[in-house]
């Protein structure tokens, strides 16, 4: 049994965004896409977006890049992780993101939590979901500027790199990671990923 990785995600306040179907378009075709995706995002009901991946993909990490990517718009994501048959792809695909509506449904009615992943194991789910609603609640409390430098500092956990990129001082940066939890928030994401690693293969 294969897992496939399917992800469906709708922009928050799409309305009070100008000119936001040319702006999401555009933000959408400079996605990145790793060497796991099977099926990349389509826009769907004019806000939304879908796509399925293999159980390769760094999920952590690829969810933290897709939201720096479509900065200044904020989304929120539901994840289903899930057990395919070989040979059923892609007759099942539209089973897939049914799935995961409902589970975008539920984040839109809850409005606490921005991502939530939903596997058929109840305790990794908590486990997952209570670390993320944690680091969304922070990370949506940031302006762009410091989403844009921790990401960049997620991926290379340098700060002599960033004081180029950014045109900031390092002592600036330096306060900045500390006064963000940028440390605590990286080994955060790093511990989700493994127990993500650990059920996958599993």
């Amino acid at each position: 049994m294969n897992k496939y990785i399917t992800i469906k995600g709708d922009i928050i306040k799409s309305k009070k965004v100008d000119n936001f179907r040319e702006v999401f378009a555009e933000k959408v075709d400079r996605i990145n896409y790793p060497e796991a995706v099977i099926s990349k995002f389509e826009i769907v009901k004019g806000d939304e977006i879908q796509g399925i991946f293999n159980e390769n993909l760094n999920l952590i990490d690829f969810l933290r890049e897709l939201r720096a990517v479509l900065l200044p718009l904020k989304i929120r994501l539901a994840i289903t992780i899930t057990e395919v048959e070989p040979g059923k792809y892609p007759e099942n695909k539209k089973d897939l993101f049914n799935e995961t509506e409902k589970i975008l449904d539920f984040i839109g009615q809850n409005r606490k939590f921005k991502s939530y992943i939903s596997t058929d194991n109840e305790l990794i789910n908590k486990s997952l979901n209570s670390a993320l609603l944690l680091i969304d609640k922070i990370k949506f409390s940031w302006h762009q500027k410091e989403c844009l430098i921790y990401n960049n500092y997620a991926q290379n956990k340098n700060l002599e790199f960033l004081e180029e990129k950014f045109d900031c001082e390092i002592h600036k940066l330096e306060k900045l990671a500390d006064n963000l939890a940028f440390d605590e928030l990286y080994i955060t994401e790093h511990n989700l990923m493994e127990i993500l690693s650990v059920f996958i293969n599993n």
